[in-house]
C-alpha cells in the first residue's frame, strides 16, 4: 500500500479512536420525594431531604436535575435553595424546572432542599406540600 492510500485510513481510525465509546457507555435516572416541615418560624432553616432512590453508579456523573416544590401560603420572603453536599442553586423564583448547576457532579450524593422566611413580624403558617426531584445521569 502506498503511503497516500494510507492517510485516509489512518485519518479514519483516528476519527473513531476520538468519539467516546457508545458501548461502554450509559445512562439513567431516579426520583425521589418528600414532605418537609411547615414553616412558623421567620429566619429559622428548615430541610426536606429526597431519599437516594435505587443505586446510581459511583462512577455517574449528573446531566441535570429536575425539581418541584409548594408551600401554602408561599410568602413572598420565602428563599428555596436546592443543595447537594455544599453546592447550592436558589430556586426561589421557579416553583419547578431543571437544573444543570450540579452537572458532573456524583449522584450518589443526596440532595436536600433548604428553605425560610426572611423579615420580622408574626408569619402566618407555611404549609409544605409534595416535593420532587429527578436526577439524571450518565456512566
Amino acid at each position: 500500500m502506498s503511503r497516500t492510500a494510507r492517510w485516509p485510513r489512518l485519518l479514519a481510525a483516528l476519527w473513531l479512536a476520538s468519539l467516546p465509546s457508545l458501548a461502554a457507555a450509559g445512562a439513567g435516572s431516579y426520583a425521589s420525594d418528600t414532605v418537609g416541615p411547615g414553616i412558623a418560624v421567620r429566619n429559622l432553616p428548615y430541610r426536606a431531604a429526597f431519599p437516594l432512590q435505587g443505586t446510581p453508579p459511583a462512577d455517574g456523573r449528573i446531566t441535570s436535575v429536575y425539581y418541584a416544590w409548594h408551600f401554602s401560603p408561599r410568602p413572598s420572603e420565602l428563599t428555596v435553595l436546592l443543595c447537594q453536599g455544599s453546592r447550592c442553586v436558589n430556586v426561589s423564583q421557579d416553583a419547578s424546572g431543571s437544573t444543570a448547576a450540579f452537572r458532573g457532579l456524583n449522584p450518589t450524593q443526596p440532595f436536600q432542599l433548604q428553605y425560610f422566611v426572611t423579615g420580622r413580624g408574626a408569619l402566618m403558617p407555611v404549609l409544605s406540600g409534595k416535593q420532587q426531584l429527578a436526577v439524571s445521569y450518565e456512566f
